[in-house]
């Protein structure tokens, strides 16, 4: 048998970064769950990628991290990363197997793997399993993301019509991408038949075209693998039985507050199930989910509901973008609530000046002024954590001791921005994750540290950046031209990124 088993080696995974690998947010997830976390010492991303993730949580902690990815151009582009921060992470390109039989790894505190289940075999699916027993702590935490049903039932027939018409329509010996683009035109054509099954399935139809728009690497790694299935909830579990784990939380924290999700009477007949297999199965069935992220422990000791309070009161929350015109509207699973003004606007009013703030100060500020209950700040703070609003944050210490490998980390992407390849984050030290700063910023924040200060210098020097490299920007979804139009355009950016954006990055000791 081949040594990439049938998945997609030939043409680079896309440059993803997934908040949900970060072990802070799983401490996080586990205590407002009731659950007492392990401090994170030791931790193991399988099928990384390219490494964005496990270089970003390297770089940004003290954690010792371990990772593989059977691709060695996938783990080369890694370890070249690495090299650029020091963080402490050892990177290997062994298959899940070899990595289970390797005498030298310690054990784990935290075990994550994003999306590769659904694309790996059903021998693969064991030795995970397997890994997990053997490899991970008592009270450890795996994180694993995967394809669910129901969502996917409508997209299954589509994606094996493909995989048929790829096979004997297309050269095995060109490039997946390549491939992947000739059989989408092939299934355009096909549609203009007038295929019944698509007729009949509005939904699969709609997915359909939205690939022929989307990147053909991710598009060949998400569809195009020889192993891919989406599971219930409930299969999952049942192979994960030997692992001795058990699950807690949605990593998507928002899935986990039943309001946001459900009916009041669905959150009613789950709440009566005692099996969490079944309960977690019917209620992807009721909102109809197409890929679940959850936290799994191997063994829990509950907190009592004082110990819960105060584990809570520990952790500290950032505002990482500005709150100036906060939406009190969030779109979830049941639509778009409306988020209580009386509870939410002093917490965004509170924490709108980006000062640095542990969930016990929050509490403290707002009893002393507002009628809110403990219970309606400590949901409202989860709330605001799960939509990215607030972001988990660690202590000025923290951020001393790793700011070193953050810098170098930062500089390399940034640099890679420069260019074009780019990643659409930088770690912060402080809160030891991955902040969202897209390519044009990247390029102000390297210009500001060579002593760039003024928003005509920001704006030349990057649209020379661009143009030497046959680049532009997009302003309302077209390309701005070359010119003096994207002059204007750079100078409006530099000016609000000067204003705006730099105290909050200074703030987050990205600068």
């Amino acid at each position: 048998m081949s040594w990439d088993s049938g998945y997609v080696t030939d043409i680079d995974y896309t440059h993803g970064h997934y908040t949900e690998l970060d072990p802070h947010r799983a401490q996080f997830a586990l205590t407002y769950a009731g659950i007492k976390p392990l401090d994170i010492d030791a931790a193991c991303e399988l099928g990384f990628g390219q490494g964005v993730s496990l270089n970003i949580n390297a770089a940004g902690s003290d954690i010792k991290w371990y990772g593989t990815d059977f691709n060695p151009n996938q783990a080369l582009n890694a370890k070249q990363v690495a090299k650029t921060h020091q963080g402490s992470l050892q990177i290997f390109d062994d298959d899940f197997l070899t990595l289970l039989e390797n005498e030298n790894l310690p054990d784990f505190d935290f075990i994550s793997l994003h999306g590769i289940w659904s694309w790996i075999s059903d021998e693969n699916r064991t030795v995970i399993s397997e890994f997990i027993r053997r490899k991970l702590k008592i009270g450890g935490v795996v994180y694993i993301s995967y394809n669910t049903l129901p969502g996917w039932n409508q997209m299954i027939p589509i994606r094996n019509l493909m995989m048929d018409l790829m096979e004997a329509s297309t050269p095995p010996q060109d490039l997946s991408s390549s491939r992947v683009g000739r059989t989408l035109n092939i299934m355009e054509d096909l549609t203009k038949l007038g295929l019944k099954h698509l007729a009949a399935n509005p939904a699969g139809q709609k997915k359909l075209e939205s690939l022929v728009s989307q990147n053909k690497n991710y598009v060949a790694h998400e569809y195009f693998n020889r192993d891919w299935m989406a599971m219930n909830f409930s299969d999952i579990s049942s192979i994960l039985q030997n692992s001795k784990i058990n699950y807690v939380a949605s990593a998507n924290l928002l899935e986990n507050i039943d309001v946001l999700n459900l009916s009041n009477e669905q959150a009613a007949y789950l709440s009566g199930l005692e099996s969490i297999k079944l309960r977690e199965t019917l209620r992807d069935y009721m909102i109809n989910q197409t890929f679940r992220r959850d936290y799994w422990v191997k063994g829990s000791v509950r907190f009592s509901a004082p110990e819960r309070i105060a584990a809570l009161d520990k952790f500290r929350l950032i505002a990482a973008k500005s709150l100036k015109n906060f939406d009190f509207k969030l779109k979830c699973n049941i639509g778009e609530a409306n988020l209580t003004e009386s509870v939410y606007a002093p917490i965004i009013e509170l924490m709108s000046d980006h000062e640095l703030r542990t969930v016990k100060e929050i509490r403290q500020a707002l009893v002393k002024t507002n009628d809110i209950s403990v219970q309606q700040i400590l949901e409202a703070l989860y709330i605001l954590v799960g939509s990215n609003t607030l972001i988990l944050s660690y202590d000025a210490q923290h951020s001393k001791k790793v700011n070193h490998q953050a810098s170098g980390l930062n500089k390399h992407l940034m640099a890679k921005s420069i260019e074009g390849n780019h990643v659409n984050f930088l770690v912060s030290p402080l809160t030891g994750s991955g902040i969202p700063v897209g390519r044009i910023d990247q390029i102000f924040i390297h210009l500001l540290q060579t002593k760039v200060k003024d928003v005509e210098t920001l704006a030349t020097k990057t649209q020379s950046i661009l143009e030497q490299r046959g680049h532009s920007i997009l302003k309302d979804g077209k390309a701005v031209p070359t010119g003096e139009e994207l002059f204007l355009e750079l100078s409006s950016r530099a000016k609000m990124f000067l204003e705006q954006a730099v105290p909050i990055y200074k703030k987050l000791h990205i600068l």
